[in-house]
């Protein structure tokens, strides 16, 4: 079963098609909207306000970074490749991200989301009995206040966001999904936040 999100446009151009042709001519015509408006504009990091080096530095590491997001998906679907050639492309990924996002910052270019974190490696579990009990699991809010301690920067839509933004995100009542990621870099803390 497929559940469709419908604009209220759409939910209005729905239900008009559904009436029937006595319906539509005892009913108001069908209303006329203006186009939307533009989407707001973004900081530009466009390849003219890039710096060549910053601009290769950018192209390297999307390129390495879609390199080892596609062979995460090989792994997982097809089982190819191994978790040591992950982690070594992942480190590969993160000193180029590391470099670009030095240069950016002395460029004063917002930085790019680092890749996903690597595959966490399998353990067995030998005796289940000797497992011990996890430890009691901390609120979301209580985890983005201790990664804010230790300086961490938080990312939300790929904006860089103020602490009070990621709280204020975290303590929405309406959120039915919140993502919470976070990668560590070099003692540098990236915490990058998603919603439903």
């Amino acid at each position: 079963m497929r559940i469709y999100k419908f604009n209220d446009l759409e939910r209005m151009e729905y239900l008009y098609g559904l009436m029937s042709k006595a319906q539509k001519a005892s009913a108001e015509p069908f209303p006329k909207f203006p186009p939307p408006p533009p989407p707001p504009t973004v900081p530009s990091t466009t390849n003219n306000t890039l710096s060549p080096e910053l601009l290769k530095l950018k192209t390297d590491y999307e390129k390495e970074s879609k390199q080892y997001s596609k062979a995460i998906q090989l792994y997982l679907k097809e089982n190819k490749g191994t978790r040591a050639e992950l982690n070594e492309q992942f480190n590969s990924v993160m000193k180029l991200y590391i470099q670009y996002s030095k240069k950016s910052k002395k460029e004063k270019i917002i930085p790019i989301i680092p890749p996903p974190s690597p595959l966490p490696p399998s353990k067995t579990l030998g005796n289940v009995e000797n497992i011990p009990t996890p430890p009691e699991s901390k609120s979301s809010l209580e985890r983005i206040k201790d990664l804010e301690k230790k300086g961490a920067m938080f990312y939300y839509k790929n904006e860089k966001i103020s602490f009070e933004k990621a709280k204020k995100i975290i303590q929405k009542k309406h959120i039915t999904y919140l993502g919470i990621d976070i990668h560590k870099i070099n003692n540098e803390i990236f915490v990058k936040l998603s919603t439903d």
